[in-house]
């Protein structure tokens, strides 16, 4: 009698890889990210790299424009989150940089794995985030 060994949910190494955004809810790059009356942020490019089973980082280039001065100027963030896969679920959670103020309850981002990458939603933000799995990508520091 031969047996069969079924897993059910996602083992750290099934994430591993590197992730690019490509679109902001239905909207390709470059996306509205957030807007007020004076202030529009617009998402250039956006990478996840999950290269050990419990961590990731981000890097993020954003345009900001301010309607009220007509400037335009592009910001480069760099954030660290801790990952933790229960079953098929996937979160993580934001790591306050030392001697940050960050938000206590800051609710973690929710990856939920697709054919070709990661949906990710949650944590401060409303929109929904699709990023495809890309090969090894270098990255400017």
């Amino acid at each position: 009698m031969m047996a069969t060994a079924c897993r059910d949910g996602l083992s750290p190494q099934d994430i591993l890889g590197h992730y690019m955004l490509v679109r902001v809810d239905s909207a390709s790059l470059p996306a509205v990210f957030d807007e007020t009356p004076t202030l529009v942020r617009r998402v250039i490019s956006d990478f996840f790299e999950i290269d050990t089973p419990t961590k990731a980082t981000e890097h993020r280039t954003l345009e900001v424009e301010d309607l009220t001065a007509g400037t335009v100027a592009q910001q480069f963030s760099h954030s660290d989150y801790a990952v933790r896969t229960t079953g098929s679920r996937i979160e993580l959670y934001y790591i306050c940089p030392p001697n940050a103020l960050c938000s206590a309850d800051i609710a973690p981002l929710v990856a939920e794995r697709t054919a070709d990458g990661l949906r990710i939603t949650g944590g401060h933000q409303s929109h929904t985030l699709f990023y495809h799995r890309v090969a090894v990508l270098s990255l400017p520091h």
